[in-house]
């Protein structure tokens, strides 16, 4: 019974289209973007789980993002920062496909895309939209996955925190 079963996974990997198991390819342009409508010389956090744990995004001039990880403790973000400028921590990123995504900015109005992580599968993209509301805050309140599959209400409100310098948004996976 064991053979069966490895048999047919086995036959079951062959058989599915390269199509099936390529990553979602992103959706929105990269353009450049003006600073006006918000501060990019530093990084912009948000708070979640109703806990002092933070998720971090970098936002550059070229229309990049850079996720820089999630679930640190905010009352230790300036110990963070330090390894978000590491050499050893800027590298691993800059081969983390789900790391990087592209963002845009039409007057008030904002979207993030991204790939995110998935358990086994390809990497599916995720366009997250909201509003800017001063030039050091952003809120996220939808979340559409790019081909229209899945749409869900968020709440997300997004703060800069200015640091004097950042990696740059030199990576294989935004062209």
């Amino acid at each position: 019974m064991k053979f069966i079963l490895y048999v047919f996974i086995i036959v079951s990997s062959f058989s599915c289209s390269k199509e099936n198991l390529s990553d979602d390819k992103l959706t929105l342009s990269r353009v450049p973007i003006s600073t006006k409508e918000l501060k990019l010389k530093g990084y912009y956090y948000t708070k979640y789980d109703n806990s002092q744990k933070v998720s971090i995004y970098f936002l550059y001039n070229d229309g990049t993002l850079l996720f820089a990880g999630d679930g640190f403790d905010y009352n230790n973000i300036n110990d963070y920062e330090k390894t978000l400028l590491s050499e050893n921590f800027i590298n691993k990123l800059k081969n983390i496909k789900f790391a990087w995504g592209i963002f845009n900015i039409s007057d008030k109005f904002i979207q993030l895309e991204k790939w995110e992580p998935s358990s086994g599968g390809p990497l599916k993209s995720y366009i997250k939209s909201g509003t800017i509301i001063n030039d050091t805050i952003f809120v996220l309140n939808q979340s559409k996955r790019s081909n229209g599959d899945e749409l869900n209400k968020i709440d997300k409100t997004y703060y800069f925190k200015k640091l004097t310098s950042k990696p740059d948004s030199t990576n294989s996976f935004i062209n």
